[in-house]
Order: structure tokens, then C-alpha cells, then sequence
């Protein structure tokens, strides 16, 4: 699925209590182009409500690529990498034609079964076609009501601090990039 890179990152902020969000497409844009992407409102509360918007248009077919998802979390002695820890955090996922399923099956994390349950809906809503390969298409979420879950006390430590997360795909097939994507998280 195309949007399972995207899917990886809106949950990264989901799951905390973010007051400033800063994005950047960084790299090509050759693949996919994102116009919008908002969360609001901030700052956000686990357990709480969200609004998700989302606008992409993918200008070439894809056929599913693997993410590299990295978050550093700002320290008194500079940023350092979060672990990857119950599939959630600075982690590696492959082959994002099955991630989102996989995240809803498995329950990633102890609460993201549902928050990814209510982000498919949204994209079936908005007549995304996200299953492999994925067409040309422009892809319209405009503020879905997403409801959070409450946060398993073993996530916790996500909840403050000072971020910066990146997001780099690959295509599965050929290894070229596809989209990359950054954030500049501050949660309270």
C-alpha cells in the first residue's frame, strides 16, 4: 500500500500529545507529490479526538516499497535515536502493500489496530485505491474524526519531549527512493 509510509508517520504523532507539527517533503517528488498534511487540534490527547487531513497525488504506479522510519528524540546532550519497541519507534517495515493490515491484525504498540482501522476507512471513504499496485491518483482526506485510544502505560515514554521524525521508502523492486518525508514534533 502506498500509504502505509504515510500511515507509519501520522501514527508516529497520533500517539503522543503533540503542540507543534512542521513537515517537509524532502527529496524527489518525482513519485508522489503531498500537498496537505494536518492534524489537529494541537495539542492532542491520547485518549481524545483528532481531525486527520491528508492530500497526495501519486504521479506514477507503485508497486509497494519498504520504510525506514526514524525518530530522534532532543536530550541535553543532542538528539538520540528512539528503538524500535513493539513495532513502534525507529523502525524498519517492509513491504507497505500489506503494512496497514498488518498493523490492525497485530494491534502495533498495544493501540494502533484501531487508529490504522479508522484511517483505512477514511481513504476507502475517500475512494483512495491503496491496494498494490497503486495507480495514479490524487487522494483527498479532508478532516476525518479519528478517536484515539488511551496510550498502554509501556508507551509512555513517547509522551513529551522534542522530536524529529523522517520517513524514506523504497521501491521494493528496483530500490529507488519514493518518498521521503520529515517532521518536527514537540509533545507535552
Amino acid at each position: 500500500m502506498l500509504f502505509g509510509g504515510l500511515l507509519t508517520i501520522s501514527l508516529a504523532l497520533l500517539v503522543s500529545n503533540g503542540n507543534a507539527l512542521k513537515w517537509k517533503q524532502c527529496g524527489s517528488k518525482e513519485n508522489i507529490y503531498v500537498k496537505k498534511f494536518d492534524l489537529s487540534p494541537m495539542p492532542m490527547r491520547m485518549p481524545g479526538k483528532v481531525q486527520l487531513t491528508i492530500g497526495v497525488v501519486v504521479l506514477k504506479p507503485l508497486n509497494g516499497s519498504d520504510v525506514v522510519f526514524t525518530i530522534r528524540r532532543k536530550t541535553m546532550l543532542g538528539y538520540i535515536t528512539v528503538p524500535c519497541l513493539f513495532e513502534v519507534g525507529s523502525c524498519t517495515y517492509k513491504d507497505t502493500c500489506t503494512l496497514m493490515k498488518r498493523i490492525v491484525s497485530e494491534n502495533w504498540g498495544g493501540f494502533m489496530g484501531p487508529i490504522v482501522n479508522q484511517i483505512l476507512k477514511a481513504f476507502e471513504a475517500a475512494e483512495a485505491e491503496i491496494d498494490c499496485p497503486v495507480p495514479i491518483q490524487e487522494v483527498k482526506v479532508k478532516q476525518v474524526t479519528l478517536d484515539l485510544p488511551k496510550i498502554p502505560s509501556y508507551m509512555k515514554f513517547f509522551a513529551t519531549g522534542d522530536y524529529q521524525l523522517k520517513l524514506e521508502t523504497k521501491d521494493r523492486r528496483n530500490g529507488k527512493n519514493i518518498l521521503c518525508l520529515e517532521w518536527d514534533i514537540s509533545l507535552a
